[in-house]
């Protein structure tokens, strides 16, 4: 089909007008075919550059974390841990799932949660920190309900027996 632009429309597009007796020539689109080798990537080292190399390296970093916030009477957070390592929480949560970095990382969020704990202990106002202990750390509350049921056995002996002389009478009846 042959199109030819006449006039241009007011948002500067062209208005298409066709051809009379248009020849009408459908060409089938190629089917793409991938292959085992065609999806390969190329370079293994694509995608983004690792933050830390070694975990002695985290682990330094996390060091200078926890004393930067003693000097300055700061507490300790896993937002604020993630920010001085230059990351997010979500980047030291995937870092943790790697086997290297799972101790370094480990020992950090058992520091913040020591710290949480304490807080916790102190006498301050705890709603936030137990926001954060549940979110952050897993921690639940649990409701224990004991429920004990009573029942006078000679009641319900006798109701039993007058259930079975109700039925022996019928019985008898018919």
């Amino acid at each position: 089909m042959e199109a030819v632009a006449t006039k241009i429309n007011k948002n500067r597009q062209p208005i298409l007008k066709v051809a009379k007796n248009p020849t009408i020539v459908v060409k089938p689109r190629p089917v793409p075919r991938f292959t085992v080798d065609s999806l390969r990537v190329a370079d293994a080292r694509t995608g983004r550059p690792k933050l830390w190399n070694d975990p002695e390296q985290l682990g330094e970093l996390i060091d200078n974390y926890f004393e930067d916030c003693r000097e300055l009477g700061r507490p300790y957070t896993i937002s604020g841990l993630a920010v001085w390592t230059g990351c997010d929480r979500s980047t030291l949560v995937n870092y943790a799932a790697k086997d290297v970095f799972l101790p370094v990382i480990k020992r950090a969020r058992s520091v913040v949660e020591m710290y949480l704990e304490d807080y916790l202990l102190s006498g301050k106002p705890p709603i936030g920190a137990i926001f954060i202990a549940k979110n952050n750390f897993g921690w639940k509350d649990r409701n224990e309900v004991d429920v004990m049921h009573t029942f006078d056995m000679a009641r319900l002996q006798g109701v039993l027996d007058n259930r079975d002389k109700a039925i022996e009478g019928e019985i008898a009846g018919n």
